[in-house]
């Protein structure tokens, strides 16, 4: 597998935003942007969906899939599983049920995880009453 156009110490944020503007690009109708998609994905219909745009990405940058690219970027910025731990408490805090998700696909041993014996887990993070949860507004 050929990553030499990926950086070094890429920025998973970028990334993600590149996939986006892709999509738009080609919802848009930009030529280049329908070009690079064909040369990935020559079968797909176009516009893509923001799924198939991170697939393209990943692809011009020599992986099979999004995931993989992914994967590649958090190992060379070294994310290991306490950068989960913490990700996975604001993510429940934030309510944000797709990252959730995500992130229990990239690190699965988060759902037996405990800190200790007298820890919740995941599902302790989850059900916890935060303590903005009393004012209504910051709810």
């Amino acid at each position: 597998m050929t990553t030499s156009k990926l950086p070094a110490r890429p920025c998973l944020e970028s990334l993600r935003k590149q996939a986006k503007k892709l999509a738009r690009d080609i919802a848009r109708g930009d030529a280049a942007a329908i070009d690079r998609a064909r040369a990935q994905l020559p079968q797909a219909k176009l516009p893509l969906s923001h799924r198939d745009a991170q697939l393209v990405l990943a692809r011009e940058y020599g992986f099979p899939g999004w995931r993989d690219l992914i994967k590649e970027v958090k190992q060379r910025l070294g994310r290991g599983f306490e950068w989960a731990i913490s990700e996975a408490r604001r993510i429940i805090h934030d309510n944000e049920v797709e990252g959730l998700r995500q992130l229990l696909t990239e690190y699965p041993a988060l759902l037996s995880w405990k800190a200790d014996e007298n820890d919740g887990g995941l599902l302790g993070m989850a059900t916890v009453s935060y303590g903005d949860s009393s004012n209504p507004r910051a709810e």
